[in-house]
């Protein structure tokens, strides 16, 4: 199962509808739209299975699917589906035969990255990377051990492939966290950890940066435990309301930060799920610019992002603005900041400050707080502390910096674009 960024659908192919009877790999394919799932009816229709490995591919919005098999027999064909139908690859080399590997996909380099699995007699530990057309295998010294059914990431916020965990029977059971940067893996060190987990989903909150695992099995039994990897650490998270203890669900997340879950197994054979759930995690922050600022002596000043702290207004950050194109005077910018971009003061916004001598600009914001800035240069900047306090989650401030320019107009003073910021939570 996986998250079809240029439709906004999640896909799901094949699977195991009854374990414990040793039957039956499936062959459908299924998508969810945000509301219901819709079996699809493609012309062509891969082999029945289950255990593959699938991820989409950004750089060429397809689909991207390898291996699997049944209880008899393992496959080690590739299939890429474009929201329509289903298209065999004829590459001259590929893995051999396997299932219940780990794969990602690797925006960095636009890579699919496949490693381990089972191939029917041993556990494997290579490493694959497929391009779009063909697969090669990967020259690697040290490695993560050979091992199955494994979480893999993408962790895109760092530009990696996060590893964790897997099990390659007998008692194997791994509890260690791999980091592959295109041609190497290095182990993590990490101050938590879940302990031995495998069998978990896995996938990457694109809104909040973090690795998620759910679900699973470790030494104990089947758990419906998360945990997050936020790039150094792990971290337990809880819910009010949770999925019961399962492995090997359908795991992932949307554009917008919500997770959505399918299906996976109450034991080690047999029973099967068929719920679906939907989890968003916190309260989503938001950071965007509206509006035009009017031109100065340095052209027209710009508001946004500051670059070197937290992109995104989360609780208990520092988060940064930034003001280009500020002329060099005595007096820094300030930026006006207020609860509205309706009205100020009873008067609509935005509001043409012509009359005041600022012909062509415009106030977007209305002002309840005017804060000083730090400037260096030809620009400046505002840092904001937010603190770590759930009162203030989801409040929403909009903002406008002020410059003066003697040059510029009768009043000597110009305005940048407005800016609106939610508080969000992790």
């Amino acid at each position: 199962m996986v998250y079809d960024e240029e439709r906004g659908r999640v896909v799901l192919f094949g699977g195991w509808s009854n374990v414990a009877a040793n039957c039956c790999a499936l062959d459908d394919t299924w998508e969810w739209d945000g509301v219901t799932w819709l079996q699809r009816q493609p012309a062509t229709v891969p082999p029945a299975r289950a255990g593959a490995v699938a991820v989409y591919d950004r750089q060429r919005q397809r689909v991207v699917m390898f291996g699997g098999g049944d209880f008899s027999t393992l496959l080690a064909d590739t299939w890429q589906w474009d929201g329509d139908n289903w298209t065999q690859a004829s590459p001259a080399v590929s893995p051999p035969a396997r299932m219940l590997g780990g794969a990602a996909y690797d925006a960095v380099r636009g890579q699919t990255v496949l490693f381990g699995g089972f191939d029917g007699v041993n556990y494997r530990d290579d490493t694959w990377v497929w391009d779009g057309v063909s697969w090669a295998a990967m020259a690697t010294g040290i490695r993560p051990g050979p091992r199955k059914q494994m979480a893999m990431v993408a962790d895109v916020a760092a530009g990696v492939v996060l590893l964790f965990g897997g099990e390659a029977g007998a008692g194997s059971f791994y509890s260690d966290t791999w980091i592959w940067n295109g041609t190497t893996w290095s182990q993590s060190s990490t101050g938590s950890s879940p302990g031995p987990l495998w069998a978990t989903g896995a996938a990457f909150d694109p809104m909040r940066g973090r690795s998620v695992l759910f679900g699973g099995f470790d030494p104990g039994g089947i758990t419906n435990e998360m945990w997050e990897w936020d790039g150094a650490t792990w971290s337990l998270r809880g819910a009010l309301l949770s999925p019961s203890p399962r492995q090997n669900p359908g795991f992932v997340f949307t554009a917008t930060g919500e997770a959505v879950m399918y299906g996976g197994l109450a034991v080690a054979a047999g029973g099967a799920f068929g719920d679906t759930w939907t989890f968003r995690a916190g309260y989503p922050p938001h950071f965007g610019t509206f509006g035009a600022g009017c031109a100065g002596s340095l052209g027209t000043p710009q508001l946004g992002k500051h670059p070197g702290f937290a992109q995104l207004p989360w609780l208990g950050t520092v988060f940064g603005l930034r003001i280009t194109n500020v002329p060099t005077g005595l007096v820094p910018p300030f930026v006006l900041f207020g609860v509205s971009n309706t009205s100020h003061q009873g008067l609509a916004l935005p509001l043409s400050l012509a009359a005041l001598g600022m012909p062509g600009c415009s106030l977007w914001s209305s002002i309840d707080v005017v804060a000083s800035t730090a400037a260096s240069g030809n620009q400046a900047s505002l840092l904001i502390g937010i603190p770590p306090t759930t009162s203030i989650l989801g409040a929403r401030l909009f903002g406008q910096a002020l410059l003066f320019d003697v040059g510029a107009n009768p009043f000597g003073a110009t305005v940048s674009n407005g800016c609106e910021m939610i508080i969000g939570s992790r």
